[in-house]
């Protein structure tokens, strides 16, 4: 975390506590939802307007303790500041939803010591200030058909498992056979890119979706105009999910066929396949393929997140789990797979929620003859981690996480990594 990052959350900080309006009956700051609080009524407003403002920080600390490739600790933090505008409400505009988001990174680099390819934190990143999402969304026959367009991160709907949200290795977001694969894997976080998007939900508990973007994100900023020897990346996904018992009105409405707003589920099963209209074989490794073979790979998930059907005492266990494949032949890693267990409302915590989970990749076999015939050719990263409450707008998540064979180098031993997390909601 730079000093300059955290000098402006210290004047955050300050300006909610001298300036800000009260907030609730008690006018505590630590009661607020948000940290800068009601801005003296005009955040009301904007809201009132069909404008919502959103902003987090993430600041971390992790430490590589043992192993690895050097004992060192590093400090990363990504500011978000978005803006979501319903268009009905705003001028009367029916279905339609506009959300820009600016990024900001200051990210140090754990992996270059733990010497991991799975990425120990999900905010590791290049340093850069960049659009991360200007899209605009329209809805159409009641809901049932979804139109999107615009910079997007794929992960907010494909690939995505909700218990999976709490952990910190980046193996628990997007999988690890589709995050290694292309020139510098598909458009999401960081490297986003305009892309098309299109949603139906015939039945409220069924949904297919399917995506097409430049098939190199840039990087460091927004590509606007794709190269022709980029290609396309596509990603198409179909799931079934099943309402929770109280059955939302949100669910009953389809209002989850929203980017980013999620149904009311307890059980999601997906399957999804996604491809590249070239492959990038002679970049990556310096081997000559035949060029029409495509990069592609195949996933599959499923979310649980209460086992209350079963018994009543376990609506707080949550599991998740994912099988990931692509092309042995083209892509940086073969095999990925990984599960995870989520505890909430704690007895000696109602705020908190515990976690463990196991990720896995492999590597290809075009990858070991190229660079590791003598190698192990799988990674293991193992996580235990904890997220409370300090206060409504402060989360705290101490993380542990053990990686196994690290970048499946025999010469780099287990690495012991340990972290915390601190997010405010500004």
């Amino acid at each position: 975390m730079s000093k300059r990052s955290i000098n402006a959350i210290l004047c955050l900080v300050l300006v909610a506590v001298v300036i800000n309006p009260v907030y609730g009956q008690s006018g505590s700051i630590l009661q607020r939802p948000r940290l800068t609080g009601r801005w003296g009524g005009f955040r009301d407003d904007l809201a009132a307007q069909g404008i919502d403002v959103t902003s987090t920080f993430l600041g971390d600390a992790m430490a590589n303790i043992r192993g690895g490739l050097q004992r060192k600790t590093e400090l990363l933090d990504n500011w978000d500041l978005g803006i979501s505008i319903n268009t009905n409400q705003l001028i009367g505009w029916q279905g339609g939803l506009m959300h820009f988001t600016i990024l900001q990174n200051n990210g140090g680099h754990p992996s270059q010591y733990i010497g991991d390819v799975q990425t120990a934190n999900n905010i590791e990143a290049v340093r850069t200030i960049r659009i991360y999402e200007a899209w605009l969304q329209q809805n159409l026959f009641a809901n049932r058909l979804s139109l999107l367009a615009g910079v997007y991160d794929i992960n907010f709907e494909f690939d995505y498992m909700e218990s999976a949200s709490l952990f910190i290795n980046s193996s628990q977001g997007i999988g690890g056979a589709i995050a290694a694969s292309g020139l510098v894997g598909p458009p999401t976080f960081p490297a986003t890119t305009p892309t098309i998007r299109l949603k139906v939900v015939p039945i409220p508990s069924l949904y297919a979706q399917t995506a097409v973007s430049d098939g190199v994100p840039g990087v460091n900023k927004v590509s606007w105009s794709p190269q022709q020897n980029d290609g396309t990346f596509w990603i198409t996904e179909v799931g079934f999910l099943e309402p929770r018992q109280s059955q939302s009105k949100a669910f009953k409405n389809r209002n989850h066929i929203s980017c980013g707003a999620e149904a009311d589920y307890w059980f999601k099963l997906a399957v999804g396949g996604w491809m590249y209209s070239r492959n990038f074989v002679r970049q990556r490794f310096g081997l000559p393929v035949a060029p029409s073979k495509d990069d592609r790979g195949l996933y599959l998930l499923f979310d649980i997140r209460s086992f209350a059907r079963l018994w009543q005492s376990l609506d707080s266990l949550a599991w998740h789990a994912q099988l990931g494949i692509a092309d042995n032949n083209l892509s940086r890693m073969h095999l990925f797979w990984e599960t995870g267990v989520t505890y909430e409302n704690l007895p000696w915590d109602q705020t908190g929620v515990a976690g463990f989970s196991v990720s896995a990749v492999q590597n290809s076999k075009i990858y070991d003859r190229q660079y590791s015939s003598n190698h192990p050719d799988y990674e293991v990263a193992l996580e235990w981690t904890y997220q409370t409450s300090v206060t409504p707008w402060l989360n705290i998540q101490p993380d542990v996480q053990q990686i196994i064979n690290p970048g499946m180098v025999p010469s780099i031993k287990d690495a012991l990594v340990v972290g915390l997390r601190s997010e405010f909601n500004l």
